[in-house]
C-alpha cells in the first residue's frame, strides 16, 4: 500500500528534472541568439564616430581661408566614421585658449585641429594640461608631446608658377601679392623670376588679411602705376577682387588654392593649387594608425597630391605648353632647382 503512494511522487519528481534539463537545453540554444540579438541593439563603444573638434580664425564664405576647414570637415565626414563640429572667426590668442577650454568642457572631443599656424601656441600652452587629448594644427609647429602639425610648403609649385609670369610679362615687371601673416615665409616664386628671366623685376606688396579685397584692389592701382603687367596673388576671399580686376584692367594673373580660371580663363595663366582638405585626410589615417598621430611635424609633399599647379590658360602656344610641361616633369621628379 505504501508502495502505491510513493510511485506518483516519484514520478512527478522524475517529470520535474525532464523538464529542468529540457529548459536547460533550450536556455544554452537560445542564449547565443538572444546575446547576438542585444549586440544588435546596444551600440558599442567601437562603432561610436570618432568626436573631432576643428577650430578657425577666419568665416566661412566662398574662397575664403575659413571655407577651407570647412571643406576639411565634409572629407573627415565622408571618408571616416567621425563627427565634427567647426568653430569660425575665433580670433586673439587669448580668445582661442578659452574657446579651446570651453570646447572640451562641452563636447569631449578626441582630437582637436586647428585650422592654421596661428593656433600653434594657443595649442601649446592648453595641451599641457590634457595630456590624453592630441592637438594637431594645419601649418604652424609643433612643441609638446600631445602637439603635431601637418604642413606642406608649395616651393616647387611657386618655383615653376614664376615660368608663367615670366613667358607672359611683356614689361618684365611682375607683381606679387602676399598676405600680412606669411610674409616670414620663403618666397620661391621670387627665386623662380630670377631663374626664368634674371632681368625681370619684382614687386612685392603685403594685404592685411587674407580676406582684404578693398586693400588689394588699392595695392593693385599702385603696381600698375609702375608697370606691371602679371600679377601672383597669393590670397583666398581677395582672390577674386584680384581677379576682377585683371579682367578690366588688361593684365594676367596667377591663381591660389584652387584652379581659378573659371573666374576669367582669359585673365588666368595658371593656379598654385593647394588641396588642404587632403591634409585633413591624412591627419584621420594617422588618428586610425596604430600608432596614432605622432608628435612633432609632419611635413607632406608632391607626392602626397597636397599641391600642384593647374593647366596652363589658353593665352600659351603649343611651344610654350611644351616647355612647360618639360618644366613641369622636373617639379614631379623632384628636379627643380629648388627644395621646399
Amino acid at each position: 500500500m505504501e508502495e502505491k503512494k510513493r510511485q506518483p511522487r516519484i514520478i512527478l519528481i522524475v517529470s520535474i528534472i525532464i523538464a529542468a534539463s529540457l529548459m536547460a537545453t533550450l536556455l544554452q540554444r537560445a542564449y547565443p541568439l538572444l546575446t547576438e540579438t542585444v549586440s544588435e541593439n546596444t551600440p558599442q563603444e567601437e562603432n561610436q564616430p570618432t568626436r573631432v573638434s576643428v577650430l578657425t580664425s577666419d568665416v566661412i564664405a566662398d574662397q575664403s581661408w575659413g571655407s577651407l576647414a570647412y571643406k576639411g570637415k565634409l572629407q573627415i565626414e565622408e571618408s571616416f566614421n567621425a563627427s565634427v563640429t567647426l568653430h569660425t572667426e575665433i580670433s586673439g590668442e587669448l580668445s582661442k585658449i578659452n574657446k579651446v577650454h570651453e570646447i572640451i568642457d562641452e563636447e569631449e572631443p578626441e582630437l582637436v585641429i586647428g585650422h592654421g599656424k596661428e593656433f600653434s601656441d594657443p595649442f601649446a600652452y592648453v595641451a599641457e594640461r590634457y595630456q590624453d587629448l592630441m592637438f594637431v594644427t594645419i601649418q604652424g609647429h609643433a612643441s609638446g608631446e600631445n602637439t603635431a602639425a601637418y604642413t606642406f610648403d608649395e616651393g616647387p609649385a611657386e618655383f615653376l608658377a614664376a615660368y608663367a609670369a615670366v613667358e607672359k610679362s611683356e614689361t618684365g615687371r611682375i607683381g606679387f601679392l602676399e598676405p600680412e601673416v606669411e610674409q616670414e615665409r620663403e618666397r620661391y616664386f621670387a627665386k623662380g623670376i630670377d631663374h626664368y628671366d634674371p632681368e625681370a623685376e619684382l614687386y612685392t606688396e603685403f594685404i592685411p588679411g587674407r580676406n582684404n579685397g578693398e586693400a588689394a584692389v588699392s595695392k593693385l592701382d599702385e603696381l600698375t602705376a609702375e608697370g606691371v603687367d602679371v600679377i601672383y596673388s597669393k590670397g583666398n576671399a581677395y582672390n577674386q577682387h584680384v581677379i576682377e580686376y585683371a579682367a578690366e584692367h588688361d593684365l594676367y594673373v596667377i591663381g591660389y588654392i584652387e584652379d581659378q580660371a573659371y573666374m576669367a580663363e582669359n585673365s588666368v595663366l595658371t593656379s598654385v593649387v593647394k588641396r588642404i582638405p587632403l591634409a585633413y585626410n591624412r591627419i584621420m589615417e594617422d588618428h586610425y594608425s596604430s600608432e596614432g598621430i605622432q608628435s612633432g611635424t609632419h611635413t607632406l609633399t608632391f607626392e602626397d597630391d597636397i599641391y600642384d599647379l593647374s593647366e596652363l590658360g589658353p593665352m600659351f602656344s603649343a611651344e610654350e605648353r611644351e616647355q612647360f610641361q618639360k618644366e613641369y616633369q622636373h617639379m614631379q621628379d623632384g628636379e627643380l632647382p629648388v627644395k621646399p
